[in-house]
Order: C-alpha cells, then sequence, then structure tokens
C-alpha cells in the first residue's frame, strides 16, 4: 500500500509525548469487496485509501497500516478539538472519492490523544476501542475519547 507498517507504528510511537494523538481506521465492510470484486480490487481499495489519506494528513503527521484494513495516523502537535477535524476531513474525503473499480466505500475512525501514563498498548487500545463505537453507531463515524 506504500504505508508504514506496524513495526515502525510500534517503533515511532515511542516518541509520541504531550499534543500528540491517533487516529485507528478501518475500511467499513470490507469484506464485501474482496468477496464481491476480488482481492485484487480489495487490495486497489486499501492503496486509493493510503493516497487518499496521505494527501489529507499534514507533513508531519504518519500513516501506517497495521494489519488487514486497518491503519493508524500518528498526529503530532495537535489537539483533541483538531484531531477530530482531520480525523472528520479524512472520513469526507474518503466517502466522497470515486473509485475506480469498485463503488464507493466509508470508513470508521477511532481518536485518541496522548496522555501521560499511556503506552503503545494502552494508546492504541483507546483508540480501537473508540473504533468500534463508531462502527457500533452506525459506521462512517468518528468517536474521539
Amino acid at each position: 500500500t506504500g504505508a508504514y507498517n506496524r513495526r515502525y507504528f510500534e517503533e515511532k510511537v515511542k516518541d509520541m509525548s504531550v499534543n500528540a494523538g491517533i487516529a485507528v481506521i478501518d475500511l467499513d465492510d470490507f469484506k464485501l469487496y474482496n468477496d464481491t470484486y476480488g482481492h485484487d480490487v480489495g487490495d486497489l481499495v486499501l492503496k486509493e485509501l493510503v493516497i487518499l489519506v496521505e494527501e489529507t494528513i499534514r507533513k508531519i503527521d504518519t500513516l501506517f497500516r497495521i494489519g488487514g484494513e486497518e491503519f493508524v495516523i500518528f498526529a503530532k502537535e495537535i489537539d483533541e478539538n483538531n484531531l477530530e477535524k482531520l480525523a472528520n476531513k479524512i472520513r469526507l474525503k474518503v466517502k466522497n472519492f470515486e473509485p475506480t473499480m469498485c463503488h464507493k466505500f466509508t470508513i470508521s475512525l477511532g481518536a485518541t490523544m496522548f496522555r501521560l501514563d499511556d503506552t503503545k498498548d494502552s494508546i492504541f487500545k483507546r483508540a480501537d476501542e473508540a473504533l468500534y463505537e463508531s462502527k457500533n453507531n452506525g459506521r462512517n463515524k468518528v468517536t474521539v475519547v
């Protein structure tokens, strides 16, 4: 996909500090794309998503693919309000995008700010739980905790 991998995320998250946050992204109903169009088209959807996200995030932010259709944005020098704005900007850009090989797709996001007692696991778990709240509330949503 061109995004950094999970191993690199685990290294970079050690650099987190106050005024940083993460947003976990998951493609809604991604299995449907692989089942309907084939894995080649599913792979193309993932690549298009990476391009859309990288065009939207700031130069100081980093995108990682952490598995399957799940991605993480590491946002530096940001507050909670702007993290939510960034996540919604990405969500809307994806929602309005016209893919080349299949029908439109949406994403759900969960985001959280770094806390002083956070570890790489605790911040990811909190953002992942927020992601599942977005999915449980109808998908194509952003939840910030």
